[in-house]
């Protein structure tokens, strides 16, 4: 064989194993390229997990504030209900008051038609004692 072929021999094998390492080089970046996806895929799950903690955690302190919300409404309920009931309380307070007052003037003049009453009977008594006398 002469020099000429043995180079071009050489040549074409140079090429084949050049193309080959061509070849493995786009498999060594396909290869590379997905595992930097899966990693990134992880790191998205991950963050995933994350956020969906984060919104029960939420959830939980929004159920509470609900609760919390419901129980200062009924509080504040109760409040003016117990200011209306005070209220009541004032005006009954204040009729019986007026209730009493107007009982001890109508027992006032009870007595004082009372005594009038036994003084006239006990005039009625003189004069038909005097009347008798007579």
């Amino acid at each position: 064989q002469s020099l000429q072929d043995q180079v071009q021999d050489v040549t074409a094998k140079l090429t084949e194993v050049q193309a080959e390492k061509h070849t493995l080089q786009e498999q060594l970046t396909g290869q590379i390229e997905a595992e930097a996806l899966q990693v990134e895929n992880r790191a998205l799950q991950n963050r995933v997990e994350d956020v969906m903690t984060k919104l029960t955690g939420l959830q939980s302190e929004k159920h509470a504030l609900e609760e919390q919300l419901t129980s200062n409404t009924e509080a504040k309920a109760l409040q003016v209900e117990k200011q209306s009931l005070q209220d009541q309380v004032r005006d009954v307070t204040a009729k019986l008051t007026e209730v009493q007052a107007e009982k001890r003037a109508l027992q006032e003049q009870l007595a004082s038609n009372t005594e009038a009453e036994a003084l006239k009977v006990a005039e009625k008594q003189s004069l038909q004692d005097k009347v008798e006398d007579l």
